[in-house]
């Protein structure tokens, strides 16, 4: 709920970050929802986090090597240069 809330403007994106999204690392990311974790953590600022659990996404038999995540990686790219 934490990264939906702060990618609607309900709840500050830095404060999902610290508190809910960052915990624990990519436990608990969901194949589903987990674009929207990390889209909120990008929002926060933390994209050295997001592009950890990422990787650690790949190099573990995660079900997050999907299609839409690798988007993901190459947007959140862009994004990090544009910054």
């Amino acid at each position: 709920g934490a990264a939906l809330m702060a990618l609607a403007g309900l709840m500050k994106a830095e404060k999902a970050d610290k508190d809910v999204l960052s915990v624990g690392g990519a436990q608990g990311f969901s194949t589903f929802y987990g674009y929207y974790m990390l889209e909120a953590m990008a929002k926060a600022g933390n994209y050295q986090g997001a592009m950890d659990i990422r990787l650690h996404s790949v190099s573990s038999k995660s079900s997050m090597k999907s299609k839409p995540m690798a988007r993901f990686v190459r947007i959140f790219k862009c994004r990090k240069v544009w910054n």
